[in-house]
């Protein structure tokens, strides 16, 4: 005969499996729970930014300058709120920037350039380069003269062809860039990192270069460094004896710039 001690041990047993089943049905259940809530979250956040870029989208066709203005700054906050739209966000600023204000015979600094124009820009030149990706920006073939970029992150930025006569690039990043057949007439360099950029058949004349860095710049053919302002903190590139001396009729310059 099983005594009784045997049954109470049983029951005792099951009591408990049944309660270590029943917190593991719970814990699965909000588990459940909670990757629902997140899912949830991230579409609500998905849909958020979606809306959001579209409406500014919008706003950016806009006759107002205003409201064109206000569009610039809200995809800005987009891209901080969102760091998967960031690609996207300033794909549409530069495409609007190059769109609005193309280089042409009619881009003749040091005429500042509109007002909705310099917020882009300057929406571009502060904005979190860590979220770039594989994306350049690309502001190739703009008539950006006169505008305010000091301090502006342009590395390996996209800028040939671009009109950039009498801009305000103090102390910029434009590591790596590609500047061929970019026009910087007369334009602050002072400070600005060139290091690395492809400057070929660019236009300097009367650029001030004090303190710019154009170390490990492969070659300077076809530049025009008419009456730069350079002193010893000028860094110059391997092999360049300042200020170079490339004559403006030179064989360098009677070719297309392509």
């Amino acid at each position: 005969m099983t005594s009784p001690v045997f049954w109470q041990a049983v029951v005792g047993l099951a009591t408990a499996v049944a309660a270590i089943t029943a917190v593991v049905i719970s814990s699965r259940n909000l588990s459940a729970s909670t990757d629902q809530f997140e899912l949830q979250q991230r579409q609500q956040q998905q849909q958020q930014a979606s809306d959001r870029f579209a409406r500014a989208m919008d706003q950016l066709s806009s006759d107002r300058l205003e409201t064109r203005l206000g569009a610039i700054y809200s995809l800005e906050q987009v891209a901080r709120d969102f760091p998967a739209q960031h690609p996207a966000v300033f794909e549409v600023i530069t495409a609007y920037v190059r769109t609005h204000t193309p280089a042409s015979v009619a881009c003749a600094g040091p005429t500042p350039p509109a007002a909705d124009a310099q917020a882009a820009v300057t929406v571009i030149g502060r904005r979190d380069i860590g979220r770039d990706g594989p994306t350049r920006i690309d502001l190739s073939h703009s008539c950006l003269a006169g505008a305010h970029l000091s301090h502006a992150h342009l590395s390996h930025a996209h800028l040939s062809h671009a009109d950039l006569s009498g801009t305000d690039l103090l102390a910029a990043d434009l590591v790596g860039g590609d500047l061929r057949c970019a026009t910087l007439t007369g334009a602050d360099l002072r400070g600005t990192d060139l290091s690395n950029t492809i400057l070929y058949d660019v236009v300097l004349t009367g650029a001030d270069l004090r303190g710019t860095d154009l170390s490990g710049v492969a070659n300077l053919i076809g530049a025009n460094l008419t009456g730069v302002v350079h002193d010893e903190t000028t860094i110059w590139p391997d092999g360049v004896t300042p200020p170079p001396a490339l004559p403006i009729d030179s064989p360098s310059r009677s070719r297309p710039c392509a």
